[in-house]
């Protein structure tokens, strides 16, 4: 293995810091290696190549508070942060997820893993100092999620060692970031050392293709995200992936079987010489005729055997060619044929020239008459698709008709419910108005009852003293008349008797008064 303190190279600006990350203040379960405290890594896949090197990280420690700026960040940072033990359970596609935000300004997300069987980590180049400050604020101690105590923990990268001898992975360790002014001043610093070093390509290396898009992959355009298995994708197209696993793995490792487009079944099939549509022959479902009938693609191939057949002849074509020396007719053996001899083989070595010509020719005249087939059909198609936009343009304006009609009649209605609202809103005032004044007049009229009650009682009161008074002067009247029309009771003496009412006693009243002439007893029931 190369020393690694002799083939460092520092990808932010051509020096050596060293550095870590304090245990106390940020835990994970990866143990830090040698004096220097530099992380381990791998990258490849296990079955193919591993590649190796270490990631030197600055130094958060209080100690090394005077390296740092006024927001406590390193000043020798750079443009690169490294994601520490990112938990398995997240993907790579949900991680990348996870830091969207910034997905316009990352330039390579390189996907690492480290010593901890059930973490990895993650390698982020951000296109500015900026954006790199602003993701290390912003994501360092952030959860993962909010059901896992998982939290992300970020260190500005200070270096990478690699000690792989590829020079092809050396290259392309982080691809197309040679065009960065920082890290291409540290390239020209760092020429004299081993190609066995060097992280990034070439200027003159041509840019490679995505595997999923095949679009080039130029980090200025769309981010480039590299999985564990060293595959490079635009990473739009990787988090668009359906499956976990990498597409070029699973392409390359994944056997292609070949099956039926419709009913799945892998027996009797036949490929469509024209637009290479896979289907069943007529000892199953017969989808590969269904195919024909629906598209008049005249020519199919037997997989199996190789054999064309032609269905507008209804039969097999060429399988006799002509010998170029005598001329004769010569049947063409089946691919998976063996035993063939040797003059048998040469034959028909010597004929696969015209053979290909002959099919060549074929195919030149199916292809131009399924040209004029399609391009009868989509003249067909396009006068469908203009009658269909001239009734829905016309559908459309009725609609818009119809919806100002409905607009103005909704306005004039809003006009009648405000004005309702309006006179319903006064008849609710003079409502509460006249209620208010009823218990006004209500309380009124109470109170001047109550005091006509009195008035009355007082008067009643009177009326029965008058009416007493009135009476005692009747009596006197009457006594007076009977005293004046009776001498003989003139000075007597007159005496009331009270009989008794119910259970009272009795009680006597003796009333005297001077009467002329002789005293008599008057008695009065009283």
């Amino acid at each position: 293995m190369v020393d690694p303190y002799q083939t460092r190279k520092s990808l932010l600006n051509g020096e050596k810091q060293k550095g870590s990350i304090d245990d106390e203040e940020i835990s994970y379960d990866v143990k830090m290696l040698n004096e220097d405290e530099s992380m381990f890594f791998s990258i490849g896949n296990p079955a193919v190549e591993i590649h190796t090197g270490y990631i030197h990280l600055y130094r958060e420690s209080h100690a090394d508070l005077s390296r740092t700026d006024d927001n406590g960040l390193p000043q020798q940072r750079g443009q690169m942060i490294c994601v520490l033990a990112i938990p398995s359970f997240l993907s790579i596609s949900s991680f990348v997820s996870f830091i969207s935000c910034f997905k316009n300004r990352l330039n390579i997300i390189r996907i690492l893993r480290d010593q901890s069987p059930n973490k990895y980590m993650a390698l982020l180049y951000f296109s500015d100092q900026k954006s790199a400050d602003s993701f290390y604020k912003q994501y360092n101690g952030k959860p993962f999620n909010s059901f896992d105590p998982e939290d992300c923990k970020l260190a500005f990268v200070s270096s990478v060692e690699i000690t792989s001898k590829d020079d092809q992975f050396n290259q392309t360790f982080l691809p197309y970031a040679n065009g960065l002014s920082a890290l291409h001043d540290s390239l020209k610093e760092n020429e004299s050392t081993s190609s066995s070093t060097t992280p990034f390509s070439h200027k003159n290396n041509e840019i490679p293709t995505c595997p999923v898009c095949l679009e080039r992959l130029d980090y200025e355009h769309s981010g480039i995200i590299a999985t564990l298995c060293n595959h490079s994708f635009h990473s739009d197209c990787f988090t668009k992936w359906g499956d976990g696993t990498c597409p070029v793995c699973r392409f390359s490792i994944s056997d292609t079987s070949v099956t039926c487009g419709v009913c799945d079944t892998n027996d009797n099939l036949w490929i469509c010489l024209t637009c290479g549509n896979v289907g069943c022959g007529r000892y199953a479902n017969a989808h590969a005729r269904m195919h024909f009938e629906m598209t008049q693609h005249t020519y199919s191939m037997e997989i199996e055997s190789q054999r064309v057949w032609d269905y507008s002849g209804d039969g097999y074509v060429h399988r006799l060619v002509a010998n170029k020396a005598d001329g004769k007719l010569v049947e063409v053996a089946n691919p998976g044929e063996k035993g063939m001899d040797e003059l048998a083989e040469a034959r028909y070595n010597s004929k696969l020239d015209m053979v290909a010509m002959e099919y060549n020719e074929l195919l030149t005249q199916q292809l131009s008459s399924q040209r004029m087939f399609f391009e009868a059909r989509i003249g067909e198609i396009e006068k469908e698709k203009e009658s269909q936009i001239e009734n829905l343009l016309a559908e459309l304006v009725s609609f818009r008709a119809e919806r100002q009609k409905m607009h103005n009649k909704m306005e004039k209605n809003q006009n009648q419910i405000k004005k309702q609202s309006e006179e319903a809103t006064f008849w609710k005032q003079l409502n509460t108005t006249l209620i208010e004044n009823q218990k006004q007049f209500k309380a009124r009229i109470e109170n001047m009852e109550k005091q006509f009650e009195l008035k009355l009682s007082h008067k009643d009161s009177i009326i029965n003293e008058l009416k007493d008074e009135i009476k005692d002067l009747y009596m006197h009247l009457e006594t007076k008349s009977k005293i004046d029309s009776n001498p003989e009771i003139e000075g007597g003496s007159l005496v009331l008797v009270t009989q008794p009412n119910h259970n009272q006693s009795h009680q006597q009243e003796s009333v005297s008064s001077p009467i002329k002439g002789p005293k008599k007893k008057v008695g009065r029931k009283k």
